[in-house]
């Protein structure tokens, strides 16, 4: 009797056993071919996209050619129709010279020979041009017909391509199409089999309920046998509850690690936010010290370049001021070297005469003493005064030539203080130029220390997104 009870204990845990692994199977089974399933149908949409925008644009190319044929056979129509005026009035001639050679020979005697041969030149050189015109025409009309030919060629070429690519596509439709018959196939197998399988399931389920329902009538039936099951399975409803105690404190742990672990990187991350905002606001502030450092010190370089451009305008008048009475100057010395050395010749001329006439009187006799004794003190009397205008000129000349070195100084010193403002211009736009790009350098560092705090704030962001699910 127990050895019976025991193997009716065995054949119920074998139909539990067997009744649960084809439920995950079968359950597994059905998720691959669900996940399947949804691959395949994103690929399929992929596909029809892509064909879906090579038909829009095939469609274009074959309507832009349709267009251009329609363009070239209007043109052509246009030109064949021009072609016939030309025609007509060709044959409008033709037919004019016929009746008038048809006149010519009934009438010949009625108009004078050199009218008929001018009405002849006239006609014929009319007929001369049309037929120029025609040829021009035909002409025209041939090379116009080739270039269609051409471009018919070339659209009958871009035709054949868009027919070419149509035909591709239509075959890689025809293996899109085929592709899809098999997965739809597959899927109707699949779901075929997804269907036995609950099928499957539910005899399995119904065989369980049947298997409990025969071991509750031995149970009733046989009250030991019932004793002894209902103690194996507390045992192993202990087990499995210790088991189920085990992985519940073993997930609580690895919950509470990993909670501790995403905690710490938040907090590591809200540190170095923290740290990067500090920095942050320590740099603006000196970006903004330096900024306002250099605007005082760009507008100290522009008061001081205005007061240097002051100072050398100022310089610069003065110079030219100090030049144009040096050039007076000079100009007076000149003309005093010039009176000076006029008089002086003619002192000397003098002084040459008196003494030629003195030496005249010497010769002539005593009789003229007195008369000499009284000219030489009025020919020294006027060399005294032409002694003492010379001197007075010499001194001009000599007050002139200081004048002129003392002009040539103040040049000099104009030149030189020229010559220092226009260094220390040029410092100070050097140094205003330096100051500029620094202010450029400053505001590189400024745009790209922003930037990186932005990166930081997204992948701050990003982390905490990704760490708020598995707090929650």
């Amino acid at each position: 009797m127990t050895t019976s009870s025991d193997d009716s204990d065995d054949e119920s845990e074998q139909v539990v056993t067997t009744s649960q692994l084809p439920t995950k199977r079968s359950l597994d089974a059905a998720l691959k071919a669900l996940a399947a399933e949804k691959a395949l149908t994103l690929r399929c949409a992929v596909r029809i996209s892509q064909l879906n925008d090579m038909i829009k644009f095939q469609r274009a190319a074959q309507e832009k050619a349709d267009a251009d044929a329609r363009a070239a056979d209007k043109r052509l129509a246009d030109s064949e129709h021009k072609l016939k005026l030309v025609q007509l009035m060709a044959n409008q001639v033709q037919t004019d010279v016929t009746a008038l050679k048809q006149r010519q020979d009934v009438v010949p005697s009625l108009y004078p020979s050199e009218h008929n041969t001018l009405t002849m030149s006239q006609f014929s050189s009319r007929l001369t041009k049309v037929i120029d015109e025609t040829k021009q025409v035909v002409a025209m009309k041939d090379q116009y017909i080739a270039q269609l030919e051409q471009k018919v060629q070339d659209g009958a070429a871009l035709l054949a391509t868009a027919e070419a690519a149509a035909e591709n596509e239509r075959a890689a439709r025809v293996s899109t199409a085929s592709e899809l018959e098999v997965t739809a196939a597959q899927l109707y197998e699949a779901r075929r089999q997804l269907a036995d399988q609950v099928a499957e399931n539910s005899s399995l389920t119904s065989a369980i309920e049947a298997s409990k329902l025969e071991a509750a009538a031995r149970m009733q039936q046989v009250q030991a046998q019932h004793r002894r099951a209902v103690h194996v399975l507390e045992e192993k409803v202990a087990e499995q509850s210790q088991v189920v105690h085990r992985l519940k404190r073993q997930c609580d742990e690895v919950v509470a690690a990993e909670g501790i672990r995403w905690q710490a990187k938040i907090d590591a991350l809200r540190s170095e936010q923290a740290d990067k905002e500090q920095s942050r606001a320590a740099d603006k502030e000196q970006t903004e010290t330096l900024m306002a450092q250099h605007a005082a010190a760009l507008d100290a370089l522009t008061n001081d370049v205005a007061s240097w451009e002051t100072k050398y305008r100022d310089v610069v008048q003065m110079k030219e001021v100090v030049q144009s009475h040096l050039e007076t100057v000079r100009l007076e010395c000149a003309q005093l070297q010039t009176k000076v050395a006029t008089l002086q010749e003619a002192s000397a001329a003098r002084f040459l005469r008196d003494m030629t006439n003195t030496k005249e009187t010497v010769d002539q006799g005593t009789q003229h003493d007195d008369a000499g004794e009284e000219a030489p003190p009025t020919r020294g009397g006027q060399d005294t005064a032409a002694d003492a205008m010379i001197q007075s000129m010499i001194a001009e000349v000599e007050q002139a030539r200081k004048r002129d070195a003392h002009l040539s100084h103040a040049l000099a010193m104009a030149n030189r203080h020229e010559h220092e403002a226009n260094v220390r211009l040029s410092h100070v736009q050097g140094d205003l130029h330096s100051c500029r790009r620094e202010n450029l350098e400053l505001l590189w560092v400024l745009h790209k220390r922003e930037h990186s705090l932005r990166v930081l704030e997204q992948r701050h962001a990003f982390v905490m997104d990704r760490s708020n699910p598995s707090l929650s």
